[in-house]
Parts: C-alpha cells; structure tokens; sequence
C-alpha cells in the first residue's frame, strides 16, 4: 500500500524573465492511501491549481515549501529506482489524453502497451482489451488510429490505458472536459465497478461539481487553499433557489438530485414545485412537466410553464418521498 501526505505544501511559479511570483498552493494538508476503494474528489475552478497538486502527488511536479512523503519518505529523496517503482502502482490520465497515447499505434494496441508488464496469456490479454473497449464504449473503433477519434473518445481511451496496468491508485485530471452527460456517468460507473473488485483508490479533479455525488471525500480548491466538504451535507435544505433571467431557469442547490440525473419530472402545485427523476412510466397526469437539469444545477423551464410559477425564490423543503425535491415559493 502507498501513503501519500502532504503537510502544509505550497507551490509558487517563477516567470524567470520577469521575476513575477505567482503562489498556486498554500498549506495544502492531504493524506491518501492506495488500494483504500475511496473515490477522492477534487473540486475547483479553472485555473484554481489542481492540475498542480496533481502533478506533485505523481511527483510531475516538486513543492515550493513544506513536505511531501510517500510512505513516510521525503519525495526530494527517491531515487531514480523508487520512482520507476511507484509510477508501475499509479496510473495517471493526464488533463490532455494525447498524453496517454500513442498515436502511430492503433486503439487495441495502445491498450496492449501496459498489459505487457502483467502475468497474463495472450489470450487473457485479447479478452481483457475487448472488456476495456466495451465498457469504454469504444469497441467499434479498436482497430483504427486514434488520430480519428472526437475529443470525448481520446478522454476514454486515456482512461482506459491508466487503468489497464491494475493500478493500487488512480488520478484523473479533468477527466470529463470532453464528455457530455450521459458518458460522463457511465464513466464513473465504469471505474466504480473497477473500484468495488480491486480496491483501487480513485482520485479525480474536476471543476463540475456534480460528480460529488460519486465521492466519498470532497474537496473544494480555491485560491490555493483546500477545504473538505462532506459529501453527505454538501446540498443543505433550506438553500434558496432562485428564478433569474426572466423565469428561464432555476437555479438550485448543485447535486440536490441523485447520483446527478438530467430529465426530471416537474409538478407545479400553487405555492410548490415538487421534482422527481423523470422516469416514463410515471408520467401519470398533464399537471407533471419533463425539464432538463444541467450538472451545474440550472433547471431550465419550458416557455410554457413560466406563467405558472408565481414566486421569485424558493426553498428546498424535505420530502417523506425518496428521491423527490419539494420547493416552496417565499413571498419576500
């Protein structure tokens, strides 16, 4: 098992010609073990400085001040030897997936490169490559170059590589830059899967929150410091959630739906709106709407239905109902 600890790190970029400093990091506090089954969620704007922290704890990067220590060893004191060790038990998917691949080889063969240093058949391995593509979705084009793939493909493939190698440990740097909703999803799904038979410690840094569903510690990067969020208590009730742009859209409390559904199901009752996870069979009356939810919490209403919403703010309320939202409308 690999322990990672960072203790009060801070990290600061010199532009050499001219002597500008820019501080990236500061008393970053951070412990991670490998092969804990913990999906470690890091989230932040653009720009906020994860891919930084991403580089140090993969040792791309070396720390400004304060200490960095892989089971209890300074990094700035690994050998060349120590660092081909760890990097054969971590698997990185960098934020540009080109630099995952190689792109004269074809899609299989790039997934063949990290299975070479596993004891495995041939046969385990042309098995294992097909499982890969199929749960990347990427089955229908394993035998073609990957300069040929959409940006959302090469993000797949990238990921796929990492973990080909079984890694104790795996970081993601904005792994879903280039993925809609529904494949970002069936992502996660994917490396759960993974997770839940190998133990395997996920890290991933993103800036869409809504992926915190999936988390079991959250935390929020901003102006160089780290603040851990409970992924239990992060949508409070009692947020307000309020109509702007001319009644387009609400805006609610980021990830208040579960596990981050996007089609759900509105029912406009004079001073409430009660939401549900749209599902067909349930559709039952013409009082019950279909909108679209985006990851960043903005419910888009239908033209239609602007006229019935009467109030400008509302508050999210419990429901006895699993699963279900009740918003009530505030006067003030």
């Amino acid at each position: 098992m690999l322990e990672f600890k960072c203790t009060d790190v801070s990290k600061i970029y010199l532009e050499t010609s001219s002597g500008i400093k820019t501080l990236v990091l500061r008393g970053i506090d951070l412990d991670i073990n490998s092969n804990s089954g913990e999906t470690i969620i890091l989230y932040g704007a653009s720009g906020s400085g994860k891919t930084t922290l991403i580089d140090i704890l993969t040792l791309q990067k070396e720390i400004t001040t304060g200490s960095y220590k892989i089971n209890q060893k300074e990094v700035t004191e690994f050998t060349v030897n120590e660092k081909v060790s760890l990097y054969k038990q971590i698997g990185i998917v960098f934020q540009y997936p080109a630099d995952n691949i190689i792109f004269s080889r074809s899609i299989s063969r790039n997934l063949l490169i990290p299975l070479k240093g596993l004891d495995l058949t041939q046969t385990q391995k042309r098995r294992k490559i097909h499982e890969l593509l199929n749960s990347f979705n990427l089955t229908h084009r394993h035998n073609i170059p990957p300069l040929l793939l959409s940006g959302g493909e090469l993000q797949r493939l990238g990921i796929a590589i990492a973990i080909a190698a079984q890694p104790s440990i795996l970081f993601l740097d904005e792994p879903f830059a280039d993925q809609d909703f529904t494949s970002t999803r069936r992502i996660l799904e994917v490396l759960k899967k993974i997770q839940d038979a190998t133990r395997m410690t996920i890290f991933i840094s993103s800036h869409n929150p809504f992926i915190a569903d999936f988390a079991d510690r959250f935390y929020h990067l901003t102006k160089g410091l780290i603040f851990p969020i409970n992924p239990n208590k992060k949508n409070s009730l009692g947020e307000k959630c309020t109509i702007i742009n001319k009644k387009t859209h609400l805006t609610l409390p980021p990830n208040v739906f579960l596990k981050s559904v996007n089609l759900v199901q509105m029912d406009i009752k004079e001073d409430l709106i009660e939401l549900n996870e749209y599902k067909t069979q349930e559709i039952s009356h013409r009082k019950k709407y279909i909108c679209y939810l985006n990851p960043d919490g903005k419910l888009l209403i239908p033209k239609r239905l602007r006229k019935l919403i009467s109030y400008e703010n509302y508050t999210a309320q419990k429901s006895p109902l699993k699963n279900t939202l009740i918003l009530k409308g505030n006067k003030e």
